[in-house]
């Protein structure tokens, strides 16, 4: 089972239900709550009159579930989170991957330079090692993961986790951070795909002491014993990621580190909507040439910014369309093979025009199309179906755009999303799928 995320991705759904009763320890932080269904089929197929309801309404209560969640579908054996530290919440950081890889990292992956980075590094990992082990576990690309962590308490619990998971220590490196340099020192022969970070939000204990009071009046909640992987002192979560837009403008700018991160998108959570903005201003004013926001809404929202320096850019807005009714099964193969054929044809007619198809290797459903020209734009569709027109001012053959399509079969047809780079993303999907519309169905 998977649900829609805000960036409209599948992410798989753990069931709590099922973990339950394949777990009976979980059945004491359960409530038992009768079964709310009149029909008697039912009741006598279950042979039960009541279910159980998880309650996360303490940490340790979150804790034990976690610990579950891991070893279960994540296949870590033996895993422990300290009881003094932070209890990540994984549907958070499982969505943040999601939509760093489908949207940021496939667009850039088409590309050789960046196939050939497989290096993600995860900055601050806690003594969780969360997302590594979510990473390798989901991830479409064969990553490998260098994980810093500053506390020693942390480092050690790490290193048992590491221990007794063969396939982790295969995958993952950890790494002893620091302060003063928040992004590692990496040999040279290492590529970096792209760097997460889920930043501490918390400048002292008064600011933390204050903010989290006023989240129990809204919710219950516990402080950890431990505070150290809330707390930096330098100024909290905005101090944080802006020291992270600062090293990576020096990596990139040194010749030594170029090569390593040349193709690295720099992300980061944000817990705080006010310092999205402040950060956004921050990376513009530094000149760096792309940059990212999304939200992640489960449960509790936060925010993702990222940035990049050079590359194309890869960014894509995504857009959901409703289903349609095209009339056959093999929908990708005659859209690539349609829209393969229109470009030609165009081609052939203007000199100037360059195109691309790309297939995906990892993702059979998936095709990218870059080109240098609007052809699906109902104004230059026009223009190009003026048969004595070789020219013309609208036509500048000069753009470098990417579009994403993306096919999936439904319950009962199939599903047609299409992502652009271009801002104003509406126009260009709307005019892509009637022009692909026409190229499927043509009017008799």
């Amino acid at each position: 089972m998977t649900y829609q995320s805000s960036y409209e991705l599948d992410i798989p759904i753990i069931s709590i239900r099922k973990l339950i009763d394949k777990y009976p320890s979980l059945q004491a932080n359960s409530i038992k709550k009768p079964i709310r269904s009149n029909n008697q089929i039912t009741r006598q197929r279950l042979q039960l009159d009541f279910e159980y309801e998880y309650d996360f309404s303490t940490t340790k209560n979150q804790i034990d579930i976690t610990e579950i969640i891991i070893q279960d579908h994540f296949n870590i054996s033996n895993y422990k989170l300290r009881r003094d530290k932070l209890c990540p919440r994984i549907n958070n950081r499982m969505e943040y991957l999601l939509i760093l890889e489908s949207c940021l990292i496939e667009p850039c992956c088409i590309d050789k330079a960046v196939q050939d980075a497989n290096y993600v590094i995860d900055i601050g990992t806690g003594s969780s090692l969360v997302y590594p082990i979510i990473g390798t576990k989901i991830s479409q690309f064969k990553n490998k993961y260098i994980a810093t962590e500053i506390n020693e308490t942390s480092v050690n619990h790490i290193g048992k986790i590491l221990n007794e998971n063969i396939q982790l220590q295969n995958n993952v490196q950890l790494v002893k951070g620091n302060n003063q340099q928040l992004i590692p020192e990496i040999s040279q022969d290492k590529k970096v795909k792209y760097l997460v970070c889920n930043p501490p939000f918390y400048t002292n204990i008064e600011e933390l002491n204050e903010k989290e009071g006023l989240k129990k009046t809204i919710k219950p909640n516990e402080l950890t014993i431990d505070d150290s992987e809330l707390i930096y002192d330098q100024g909290g979560e905005l101090a944080f990621i802006r020291k992270l837009i600062d090293e990576s403008t020096v990596l990139i700018n040194s010749p030594n580190t170029f090569p390593t991160f040349e193709n690295c998108w720099f992300t980061s959570q944000v817990g705080i909507h006010s310092h999205l903005e402040e950060l956004n201003e921050y990376i513009e004013l530094r000149g760096i040439p792309f940059k990212f926001n999304e939200s992640i809404k489960f449960n509790t929202t936060r925010w993702i910014i990222g940035w990049r320096f050079g590359g194309h850019q890869s960014v894509m807005i995504q857009k959901y369309v409703s289903p349609l009714n095209w009339p056959s099964r093999n929908v990708l193969q005659n859209i690539f093979s349609k829209l393969h054929q229109h470009l030609e044809e165009t081609k052939g007619r203007f000199n100037d025009f360059q195109f691309k198809l790309i297939t995906v290797k990892h993702n059979r459903n998936v095709f990218y199309v870059r080109t240098n020209e609007y052809i699906w734009l109902r104004k230059i569709r026009r223009l190009l179906s003026n048969s004595t027109m070789s020219r013309s001012s609208d036509l500048s053959f000069d753009k470098d755009i990417l579009i994403r399509i993306f096919v999936d079969k439904g319950k009962d047809n199939f599903d047609l999303n299409i992502l652009t780079n271009e801002v104003d993303h509406n126009i260009h999907y709307n005019s892509l799928k009637s022009m692909i519309n026409q190229l499927l169905v043509p009017s008799s």
